[in-house]
């Protein structure tokens, strides 16, 4: 589990990024844990909590670049973070034609190039998706988002308009923030 997250401002809308070695792994883990003791065992009392669990989308989102997928950082201990993972993260999901998508990836990855930096970090590629420090740092990004946005847009490669998704880590979130730059996060966590 790479993260997750309750969307920012209403604790009913959640989102789980699940991570997988490569496309052949994704079945073999999704049939060991949907067929495993441990959900056949709490599968009725997670649904039950999850307002929107029947209606669950998934979006395959796989790197562009070998190198380029979402860190998985290591697990929040509660006892050194009793408030649990910290940071806001920004999803932006484009709907891109496949026969448009290696232009556009890299318009994006120059467009994103400029964001990693104080308060926040690039954690993905396809659907970008930024970890900021805190609400401060959100609002700085939001307006250049935005101008991100209308820049990507100019191309013509996209056919429908950007979603953009806040949310916040839940308390045992892998993605969350840490005071350091991506980079090391990945040299980290992804090796």
């Amino acid at each position: 589990m790479s993260g997750q997250f309750v969307e920012h401002g209403d604790p009913e809308r959640f989102t789980w990024l699940r991570g997988f070695h490569d496309q052949q792994a994704r079945p073999v883990v999704n049939a060991a844990f949907y067929c495993g003791p441990p959900w056949r065992e709490h599968r009725a009392k997670v649904n039950a909590i999850l307002p929107a669990s029947d209606n669950d989308s998934e979006m395959p989102m796989p790197p562009l670049h070998p190198g380029r997928g979402i860190a998985v950082l290591p697990a929040v201990d509660p006892v050194v973070r009793p408030g649990g993972a910290g940071g806001i993260v920004v999803a932006l999901v484009f709907a891109v034609a496949n026969a448009h998508l290696d232009a556009f990836a890299a318009r994006a990855e120059h467009a994103f190039a400029a964001y990693d930096g104080p308060g926040v970090h690039g954690a993905g590629m396809r659907v970008w998706l930024g970890v900021c420090r805190d609400e401060a740092v959100l609002r700085i990004l939001s307006p250049r988002l935005a101008a991100v946005e209308r820049e990507l847009d100019m191309g013509g490669t996209r056919h429908d308009l950007v979603e953009r998704v806040v949310m916040d880590p839940t308390p045992r979130s892998r993605l969350r923030w840490l005071p350091f730059n991506a980079t090391d996060a990945r040299d980290a966590f992804t090796a």
